[in-house]
């Protein structure tokens, strides 16, 4: 998956947030129903729609899901497959895609099955899915990682891999004891290359596993690239069981890699590496190019947010403490200008539900939180109440505390079955919330209510906008941010009060100011 920086047009500093009302301009009453399976487990370990999904910038959504039919070698009819939903803006199946909006790989292997854990798509259109496979007989749990890829237009690309789909071992079993390997995440360098991330781990013995973090490299065409880390892979160095969770390209090509690292079987913290286009960590950062952020007890990952700054922002779950954040400079190093010592915690008091963070309780994922340009976060969770689930949407403030004046306590509850797993969140650049639980995708209107005082603002200066040319900014700013219509920085400029656009091409755009408080403002700007 992509991970970008969602911008928001932010007039001023003034702005309420009103009821969450379902949009009425989305599927059906701003409910889209999949109609996929989706069983009462959070991970992506069955058969049905997965954790993953890829939202367009013209707000269209992909949905994979896995079909891995029980029985399938009495019912020959029923071959395990990989599909791809797409839906257009207004809720509705794109029927250009695939066959009828549903792009579908099927399995010659009636025994095989499939498990994805991650999506993006090629700056060509063509869709790439992760995950992990296996076959059933003999060692049925015999793990191996795939990487398959779709045509723009939802057919099979049989130029990839072997008709279509890459398989690999990466730890071969040699008993029925359990063990395990998958890809969680996948992006796609700037020469094509897919760069996926996950784990594999292995049993020991008694109650003792070991495992690492990977990261592979496939070439455009689908084979192991041989000239990445050893032999295509990342292996991490840590001792423990490890895993990535998320990758993220930085700047300058480098790869931020998210994960965690289990010492002991009480313990396990927050892990960010960081290596180079060759796969091999990048020394200046961290310690060897490896950051360990130690919450006490168990944390697990959720999302990373590299900050206007180079500085970055981690987001996870911590056993018995709730949503765990850690601000690291771009060093890797903890920033103790933030809450003191770099690290705090969220606890989400949800009234007759299990507290967050419980041992019991599910987790979050890259999927299912998002930063604002103010610094603000957004995050759909999940909520244990007895033996069903609801979810909530939640939003903070920079510093991670609940901003109460969003709804009730800062969080909407919302139970619609008795299975509502949270799978993604993603807020729109037209202001509109989308989220999807279980199968089904729910869209809310006007999640941030702009309020029109904007008289008051000290962005009202900017002129002339439209603009043609120049936009005069009406004082001097210590820094100026210049952000495209899908929240991709154009540039950035110092010192200035005017801001030549003459070059751009015509569209949307975003300018971020810095004042002299520290406090940054966003404002929508059109150039002619």
């Amino acid at each position: 998956m992509k991970k970008r920086i969602t911008l928001l047009i932010l007039c001023c500093t003034s702005f309420s947030f009103a009821q969450l009302l379902l949009d009425p301009t989305y599927g059906n009453g701003g409910i889209v129903d999949t109609g996929l399976p989706s069983g009462n487990a959070y991970s992506s370990g069955i058969s049905g729609v997965s954790n993953a999904s890829y939202f367009y910038p013209d707000r269209s959504v992909l949905i994979p899901y896995s079909l891995n039919p029980n029985f399938s070698i009495q019912f020959p009819n029923l071959a395990p497959t990989i599909g791809v939903k797409k839906y257009l803006e207004n809720g509705s199946l794109d029927l250009s895609f695939g066959t009828n909006g549903t792009a579908l790989f099927t399995s010659n292997n009636h025994a095989e099955r499939f498990d994805i854990s991650g999506i993006t798509v090629q700056d060509d259109g063509k869709i790439v899915l992760v995950g992990r496979t296996h076959s059933l007989g003999g060692f049925s749990y015999d793990y191996k990682v795939f990487v398959c890829r779709f045509n723009a237009n939802g057919t099979k690309d049989t130029s990839f891999g072997t008709n279509g789909v890459t398989i690999l071992n990466t730890y071969v079993e040699t008993s029925a004891d359990p063990n395990d390997e998958r890809l969680t995440d996948v992006t796609v360098d700037s020469q094509g290359r897919i760069l996926a991330v996950g784990y594999n781990y292995w049993y020991l013995g008694g109650t003792n596993y070991d495992g690492s973090g990977l990261a592979i490299r496939f070439t455009a065409n689908g084979a192991v690239d041989t000239t990445f880390g050893v032999n295509g892979i990342f292996e991490s160095p840590l001792t423990g069981t490890d895993s990535f969770s998320t990758i993220y390209t930085a700047d300058n090509g480098d790869f931020l890699l998210l994960g965690n690292v289990v010492p002991s079987s009480t313990s396990s913290n927050l892990t960010v590496m960081r290596i180079n286009s060759n796969g091999s960590l990048t020394s200046w950062f961290g310690t060897n190019g490896i950051t360990q952020i130690n919450f006490g007890g168990k944390t697990y990952p959720g999302n990373l947010f590299v900050q206007y700054n180079g500085s970055l922002m981690v987001a996870g779950l911590n056993i018995t403490s709730g949503l765990a954040f850690a601000k690291l400079d771009p060093n890797g190093v903890l920033d103790p200008s933030f809450s003191g010592d770099g690290m705090s915690f969220t606890n989400i008091a949800v009234p007759n539900h299990y507290t967050i963070g419980a041992e019991n309780y599910p987790g979050i994922s890259s999927d299912l939180i998002e930063q604002m340009p103010n610094g603000q976060y957004i995050l759909c969770m999940t909520v244990r109440q007895s033996n069903s689930y609801n979810y909530i949407i939640a939003h903070l403030n920079e510093d991670t505390t609940l901003y109460s004046a969003f709804m009730t306590n800062g969080y909407y509850l919302n139970d619609v079955t008795a299975w509502d797993w949270a799978r993604a969140a993603h807020l729109q650049n037209d202001n509109k919330l989308v989220v999807m639980v279980s199968a089904i995708l729910y869209r809310y209107q006007d999640y941030i209510s702009l309020s029109s005082p904007e008289v008051s603002s000290p962005l009202q200066a900017f002129y002339p906008n439209p603009t043609k040319a120049s936009l005069e900014l009406g004082q001097t700013y210590d820094e100026v941010i210049l952000f495209d219509a899908l929240g991709k920085q154009v540039f950035t400029r110092k010192h200035v009060a005017t801001l030549d656009l003459s070059s751009l091409e015509a569209g949307v755009y975003y300018v971020q100011v810095q004042l002299a408080t520290g406090e940054r403002l966003t404002r929508k700007v059109v150039k002619e």
